[in-house]
C-alpha cells in the first residue's frame, strides 16, 4: 500500500471518531463554495474555529461569494462556533511562514487537545509536531466515498478548484486512485 493510501485511511479513521474539531479556513471554504457543508456536518457535531478564522471568513473590505455558506452557518451559531483564544496561548514556535488563521487554529487545537481540519502541508507538519492530528478536505471527501455516502469525489474536487481552491494535479489523481476513481 503506498504513503497516500496509508495516510486516507488514517484521516478516514480518525475521522470517523470525531465529533468535534478545530477548523482553519481553507476546507470551510471548499465546502462552502460548492454549498456542500453538510459533508462536515455529516462528521463532525462541532466545528469550532479561532477569531483569526473568522475574520478571514468575513473581510470587511468586499463579500467573499464563495464564504456565503460558511458565514451563514456561523452567524446562526447552530454548529460552527467561534472560540476566543488567549493571545499568551497563541503558540510562537509555529512556523512565521503561516497565516494568522492556520497559526490560532493550530494554537487552539493544541490547548483544546482536538483534531485540526486544515489542508496546508506546512501547517499539517507544524500540527503534527504538536501532537495534533490532522484532516483535510480530501480525507472528509474519502469518508463520505468510502461510507457510500458520496457517490464521486472527483466532480466535487472539480468544482472547488472552478472556485479557486488549490489541489495540485498529481495530489488530485493520486487521491482518485487511492478512492477508485482513476485506475493505477
Amino acid at each position: 500500500m503506498n504513503h497516500v493510501v496509508i495516510n486516507v485511511l488514517l484521516t478516514y479513521y480518525m475521522a470517523k471518531l470525531m465529533s468535534t474539531i478545530i477548523s482553519n479556513t481553507s476546507p470551510l471554504i471548499a465546502f462552502s463554495a460548492i454549498n456542500r457543508l453538510d459533508l462536515l456536518r455529516g462528521i463532525f457535531a462541532e466545528v469550532l474555529i479561532p477569531e483569526a478564522v473568522r475574520r478571514e471568513l468575513f473581510p470587511s473590505h468586499s463579500a467573499w461569494t464563495e464564504a456565503r455558506a460558511v458565514q451563514d452557518a456561523i452567524s446562526k451559531g447552530s454548529w460552527i462556533n467561534v472560540v476566543h483564544i488567549d493571545r499568551e496561548l497563541v503558540l510562537t514556535t509555529l512556523p512565521a511562514r503561516l497565516g494568522h488563521g492556520e497559526i490560532e487554529a493550530i494554537s487552539l487545537a493544541a490547548e483544546r487537545e482536538l483534531p485540526v481540519l486544515i489542508d496546508d502541508l506546512a501547517a499539517r507538519k507544524a500540527a503534527n509536531d504538536l501532537g495534533r492530528a490532522c484532516v483535510g478536505t480530501l480525507a472528509i471527501l474519502a469518508r463520505h466515498k468510502n461510507s457510500g455516502t458520496l457517490s464521486e469525489a472527483g466532480p466535487l474536487i472539480e468544482e472547488m478548484r472552478m472556485h479557486g481552491i488549490h489541489y495540485g494535479n498529481a495530489l488530485v489523481d493520486r487521491f482518485l486512485k487511492a478512492v477508485g476513481e482513476r485506475q493505477e
